[in-house]
């Protein structure tokens, strides 16, 4: 799994944002895939367990007291650490999928200064995303009333072109490494944002 975070100050659409993204799966007025970091590490493993592709969403980065570093790692790896009971070890949470995180603090500042974080965290700072007020207003009508269904939409559109996918997605990333200096860092990020691009370019496609 990989973390997206949209940094900016208050009114600039985060939580909306959040919301419309969850709002592909599922209501995101309900809580399942739209949350809060206002929990404990082990209850925000038991939110990604068992989740194979629907984005998870947690708003105000702020507010998290867990250690950010430790759960980063883990929720690349796609995993919880073994734990054991007294009968023996308990099953390990497992899933596969990405995080979408929102708060006017920087996540990168929450965490370890670690090259291995900036290959795991993409930021998108200062991003105005509903302007003005009545895009914002609009936005939310539309997630309320309608939701649960472009997710699938997606998924079915992404498995009939499949193999033209595995191609259009290495032009992407073979595109971007060409515009970032080398290094091995560069290399991981390039799939990162190879999978943006090529996700807006199939959902414009969608119309």
């Amino acid at each position: 799994g990989e973390l997206f975070c949209i940094v900016g100050g208050n009114g600039t659409g985060k939580t909306t944002a959040l919301k419309l993204a969850a709002s592909m799966w599922t209501n995101p007025l309900e809580k399942g895939l739209m949350n809060s970091w206002n929990s404990t590490g082990n209850g925000l493993m038991a939110l990604l367990n068992n989740n194979y592709g629907a984005t998870v969403c947690f708003d105000e980065i702020g507010i998290s007291n867990i250690n950010l570093t430790e759960f980063i790692y883990s929720l690349s790896q796609g995993s919880d650490k073994t734990r054991c009971s007294p009968n023996g070890i308990l099953p390990t949470k497992t899933w596969c999928t990405n995080l979408i995180s929102s708060g006017e603090v920087s996540f990168s500042s929450k965490v370890n200064n670690q090259s291995g974080m900036s290959a795991r965290i993409i930021e998108f700072m200062d991003l105005p995303i509903t302007n003005p007020e009545e895009h914002s207003k609009t936005v939310q009508t539309a997630y309320t009333k309608y939701y649960g269904c472009i997710g699938k939409e997606f998924v079915k559109m992404l498995s009939e072109l499949f193999p033209l996918l595995i191609e259009d997605f290495n032009k992407w990333k073979d595109d971007i490494v060409s515009k970032l200096p080398s290094g091995n860092i560069n290399k991981r990020l390039s799939l990162q944002y190879a999978s943006i691009c090529l996700a807006a370019e199939y959902a414009q496609a969608m119309g």
